[in-house]
């Protein structure tokens, strides 16, 4: 099945109950997470270069980023990931693929 995720901050619920939300909680933290910022791992996250390109070039790297940034989540495909600047706002949203049989 597919979901959507976005990087609007939210909330992280420590006592989130079932695989998939959990699932989708860490795949959230990671698009919500700069690279460079986490001490034992800098590579995780999302690149900040991201903010300083063009709406035209951020739609083009923006699928391969995202599959980057997912690959510390095994149990997501990245399928989809769409950029929007409508609201003034940097909003990122990305469609996740996750296994029927996750919960």
């Amino acid at each position: 099945m597919v979901y959507t995720i976005d990087n609007i901050p939210a909330r992280i619920d420590w006592e989130v109950n079932g695989d998939l939300a959990r699932t989708l909680q860490n795949a959230k933290n990671l698009l919500m997470a700069h690279k460079g910022e986490v001490p034992y791992s800098r590579n995780r996250g999302l690149n900040p270069d991201v903010y300083d390109v063009s709406m035209k070039r951020l739609k083009e790297v923006l699928l391969e980023e995202m599959r980057r940034v997912m690959i510390l989540e095994p149990d997501v495909e990245v399928v989809a990931a769409r950029a929007d600047m409508s609201e003034g706002f940097l909003l990122l949203e990305v469609d996740l693929q996750i296994d029927d049989d996750m919960d």
